[in-house]
């Protein structure tokens, strides 16, 4: 370890560049309890030991493990904020505030009949985007999920409400917008396409549409 620590600095971070990936993509899953277990497809069991050898390595590799790869929060049920929170909690706000690119679970948005604007942002929704702007200081992509447990009226002809398009995306795009250091915004649609007029929606409002075919419980090994 002696000898890797004395060479120059810029041949430490190509290495931890090498070891611990740019670009690669880390699911998260629930643990147990408050743990968050994380899988990279691309990376070696255990690969993430070298990184706890000691604190200098630790202090120069984690700007590439968090700030330079992508996180995705796999439990696409309502208790995501949940995991969304051990996640920042366990890795500290330090590391928190590294984070460059996440994917999270599409906000749903609830109808309020007895408001001028009839929706609002569900409460584990707006408790996630709160997070993120709180803590992911330097988020600058984020992906939104929509598969078939929250696309009731955005994928489905017969359940499409067109007060949503006009109503509902302008409210989820301002809270998005309160993350000041937001750059992009994804959002990834699994197994049906979007309805015509909330994909245009989204477009106005400079959201990135993609389609995916493959479910979000069985993503492609990348």
């Amino acid at each position: 370890m002696a000898c890797f620590l004395s060479l120059p600095a810029e041949n430490r971070i190509s290495i931890y560049q090498e070891v611990f990936g740019a670009g690669q993509t880390f699911f998260l899953f629930p643990g147990r309890g408050t743990q968050v277990d994380a899988l990279a497809p691309t990376k070696p069991r255990r690969w993430s030991a070298f990184l706890f050898t000691n604190r200098l390595i630790y202090s120069e590799a984690r700007e590439i493990v968090y700030g330079a790869n992508r996180f995705v929060l796999v439990d696409v049920t309502c208790t995501q904020t949940e995991l969304l929170y051990n996640f920042l909690g366990g890795i500290g706000p330090a590391n928190a505030s590294l984070i460059a690119h996440l994917a999270i679970s599409f906000p749903v948005m609830d109808r309020v009949e007895d408001q001028e604007r009839g929706f609002k942002l569900r409460g584990d929704g707006l408790r996630a985007l709160e997070l993120l702007r709180e803590q992911c200081t330097s988020l600058k992509t984020l992906e939104t999920q929509i598969h078939r447990q929250n696309s009731s009226g955005l994928t489905e002809e017969k359940d499409c409400d067109p007060e949503f398009a006009r109503d509902a995306l302008p409210r989820i795009d301002q809270q998005l917008r309160a993350i000041s250091s937001l750059d992009r915004v994804v959002v990834e649609v699994y197994e049906k396409a979007l309805m015509p007029s909330v994909e245009s929606a989204m477009q106005d409002l400079g959201w990135t549409v993609k389609l995916n075919l493959y479910t979000l419980l069985d993503p492609p090994l990348i």
